[in-house]
Formats: C-alpha cells, sequence, structure tokens
C-alpha cells in the first residue's frame, strides 16, 4: 500500500495497512529542533546541525536515517 491509498483509507475511516504518518510534509507538520535532537538520541545517533524551516518557531526540516523506519 502506498501513502496515498494509507492516506484515503484513513479518511474513509477503513483500516489501513498501517498508521499514516507525516512529518515535515510542511511547516505545520514539522518537528522542533529538541524534539528531533532527542529523537536522534533515541535512535543512538549524534546530534545533527538543524536546516531551518521557521526559527520564529524553531522548526526545521530534518532529513536522514530516524525517519526512514517509520
Amino acid at each position: 500500500m502506498n501513502s496515498r491509498e494509507r492516506i484515503l483509507k484513513a479518511l474513509n475511516h477503513e483500516e489501513p495497512d498501517r498508521i499514516p504518518f507525516d512529518l515535515t510534509g510542511s511547516t505545520w507538520t514539522g518537528i522542533t529542533n529538541t524534539a528531533y535532537q532527542n529523537l536522534r538520541k533515541f535512535f543512538g545517533m549524534e546530534p545533527d546541525e538543524p536546516k531551518w524551516s521557521d526559527v520564529i518557531q524553531q522548526i526545521f526540516w530534518p532529513c536522514g536515517k530516524p525517519f526512514r523506519s517509520f
């Protein structure tokens, strides 16, 4: 099942193969620097230099390994 099919199933109140997950698809679904660094720490990764999306809200574009597992 691809991501589009997963979203459509969820919106139609049907059960997808897994829970739809969106992180950093837009500024509204971003992650703060603190939360991202804690997530990297949880996965046993070194801290990462932020690539800012919105400095005021402390939201930035994460990249890499932690999000490939979702």
